[in-house]
């Protein structure tokens, strides 16, 4: 008879024994301390029992005709529905078993017989009780889980919609920059003081600042869009062509000497908007950070095994070494002073990374920079 204060049931235990005899006191000593007992007495027996009783733990006897001990718990083990229950071996002292190979099928203990009853309520306590943790583990886990898969979600929905805030609003506010830019020059053309032309010259540089400025934001927008799977046919002379067109002002005027090789196909399979995008911002640091005597500006690009190499180096104003590990942060400037907006080589580093590719930047101060950018490449050339 079970006692008024263990009447709680506390688990439920099955044992698989061919002798019940050998098992009747344990059965009994178990069943008081508050444990429901099943009972098994052969291997196939106990796998059917398992999958409609679901025990949570199993003392199982070796030596058994049949399926043996170690043959059920295979097969208990190969079952995702039974995997997880707790199997301990019961062998006879005089039995010799292979002990390491119980635990290599997944069994969690041993114990022996005759049984010392209180050794073996101790180890069923222990393993349900590390059962019962592993379960809360794995619900805990679970539960994190869905809450990371939830939290991403909103993320990614909130990033997308802050992506086509930026690009929108970057775009809206570059139409009446247009104007403005459109109005200086009407007034350069038309007014004759010198203080008002100062001025509106001051209007303008401040008006061209803010439309680099926006154009940033919409590439890093474009970037954040754009897939880097998708390939596109690529001229990279065309390309250059356009980037060449847009410093050619700049270019004149500072007297650069600008060099541009390649070693690609007239026509690859690629990815135009990325490499268009770094090719520009890295190529704008150097031209805004020309010195001022015979300024140059070299840009190599060849296929290496796997990659595509780029390689921009200038003799312009450098890179101070203390910078190298900040400069491509977003807003990186040197100092109050300091030409250009913060955000080129942020920019290209973020089309960089989204290619999976790799940014180094070789620079000494007043002598020269090289930006070296290995970009992955599928030899797919039509």
């Amino acid at each position: 008879m079970n006692n008024s204060g263990k009447s709680t049931m506390k688990g439920k235990i099955l044992i698989v024994d061919d002798t019940p005899a050998n098992i009747g006191v344990i059965l009994s000593y178990l069943r008081d301390q508050g444990y429901k007992m099943l009972v098994a007495e052969d291997g196939e027996s106990a796998i059917e029992q398992v999958g409609f009783m679901k025990p949570d733990l199993i003392l199982m006897d070796i030596m058994m005709p049949g399926l043996n001990g170690f043959e059920t718990c295979t097969s208990l083990k190969a079952n995702k529905e039974t995997a997880d229950i707790p199997i301990i071996f019961m062998s006879a002292l005089n039995e010799t078993v292979d002990k390491v190979k119980g635990f290599q099928l997944g069994a969690v203990d041993y114990i022996t017989k005759p049984f010392q009853q209180e050794e073996v309520l101790a180890r069923i306590k222990t393993h349900l009780k590390m059962e019962s943790l592993q379960k809360e583990l794995k619900l805990t886990n679970a539960t994190l889980e869905d809450r990371i898969r939830e939290r991403t979600l909103k993320l990614q929905e909130v990033n997308e919609e802050l992506d086509r805030f930026l690009y929108r609003s970057s775009h809206d506010l570059r139409r009446p920059l247009t104007t403005l830019l459109g109005l200086v020059e009407i007034a350069n053309i038309t007014l004759a003081d010198n203080e008002a032309r100062e001025l509106f010259a001051q209007v303008r540089l401040t008006a061209v600042q803010m439309d680099h400025l926006l154009k940033k934001l919409q590439m890093v927008s474009e970037i954040n869009q754009s897939s880097a799977e998708v390939t596109k046919p690529m001229n990279i002379e065309r390309i250059m062509a356009k980037i060449k067109k847009r410093f050619s002002g700049l270019l004149q005027k500072k007297s650069i000497n600008f060099k541009f090789t390649h070693s690609l196909p007239e026509e690859v399979n690629y990815h135009p908007f990325f490499l268009e995008v770094i090719l520009f911002n890295v190529i704008e640091n150097s031209v805004v950070f020309a010195q001022a005597q015979a300024p140059w500006i070299e840009v190599s690009i060849t296929l290496e095994k796997n990659s595509l190499k780029i390689v921009v180096k200038d003799n312009g104003l450098g890179i101070d070494e203390k910078y190298l590990a900040t400069v491509l942060n977003m807003y990186f400037r040197a100092n109050e002073q300091s030409q250009g907006n913060g955000l080129g080589l942020y920019v290209a580093k973020k089309a960089i990374d989204k290619m999976k590719g790799k940014i180094y930047i070789d620079s000494k101060l007043d002598k020269f920079t090289e930006v070296t950018i290995m970009l992955p490449y599928k030899k797919d050339i039509k």
